[in-house]
């Protein structure tokens, strides 16, 4: 007890310290106010920043969710290596290929029968003993009592594919030989995925022909058979033959 009144007697004994003017207390307090507001700048900003890192986060996984995706480029090149045109040996296991392809390739409202035979084929060669051949596939198609004829023609005559223009006049005698040529008809070439095809169109005819090592595919089609009636119009545009002619796959 003794202790505790020494120490209270000596602080008392003590002298006041001195109070601050009013300049001092003034600093005091302005510095005191600067520093509140460096803290309050300091953590708004963190605050401000971290929002802003937030909303940019957001706005770009809600940008990435809506953005279109980029669309995909295609681009058609002619074929540098096309199939070769099977030997005659094999040529006649395609008859029945062929002629399931261009009926299934008709639209609705189009009806179909082979021309000839079992389904539709015939195999003409220049020779006995010749390698060379043409096999025709035809069917007979019908619509409202109208007909008209659709052929699938392979020709072997081992001559090499065309490098330059199919419009080329070499290549129109080339198919005035197989006599599947349109005439004085107009020819372009269309590119389907990445193989060259033929088209010619006359009056009442078109074909599209896709060149092979050694030969060709011809599609042909034509309305020379009409109903008087009920002319038939065109199942294909010449687009979709030429589509016929780049699909067309063959085995051998």
């Amino acid at each position: 007890m003794n202790d505790v009144d020494d120490l209270w007697h000596r602080i008392l004994d003590r002298p006041t310290p001195p109070m601050r003017d009013g300049q001092q207390v003034l600093a005091i307090a302005r510095r005191d106010a600067k520093r509140r507001v460096r803290i309050a700048a300091t953590a708004g900003g963190l605050v401000a920043t971290a929002m802003l890192a937030v909303a940019a986060t957001a706005w770009s996984l809600d940008t990435a969710s809506v953005s279109p995706r980029p669309a995909a480029s295609r681009t058609d090149a002619a074929d540098p290596r096309p199939p070769r045109v099977p030997p005659r040996q094999e040529a006649g296991q395609n008859g029945a290929r062929i002629a399931e392809f261009l009926a299934d390739a008709l639209p609705a409202g189009y009806t179909s029968r082979p021309a000839f035979g079992s389904n539709g084929t015939r195999m003409v060669y220049p020779s006995p003993q010749s390698n060379l051949y043409t096999m025709w596939t035809e069917l007979v198609v019908s619509s409202a009592g109208a007909e008209g004829r659709l052929s699938g023609i392979v020709v072997n005559d081992d001559i090499a594919t065309p490098a330059g223009d199919l419009c080329a006049p070499a290549v129109a005698a080339r198919l005035d030989n197989a006599h599947l040529d349109a005439g004085d008809a107009t020819c372009e070439v269309i590119t389907i995925g990445g193989v060259a095809v033929r088209t010619t169109s006359a009056a009442g005819a078109s074909t599209a022909t896709r060149f092979l090592a050694g030969g060709f595919i011809t599609i042909s089609l034509s309305s020379d058979l009409r109903s008087p009636a009920a002319p038939m119009g065109s199942p294909f545009t010449v687009e979709q033959l030429a589509g016929l002619a780049a699909g067309l796959r063959l085995s051998g």
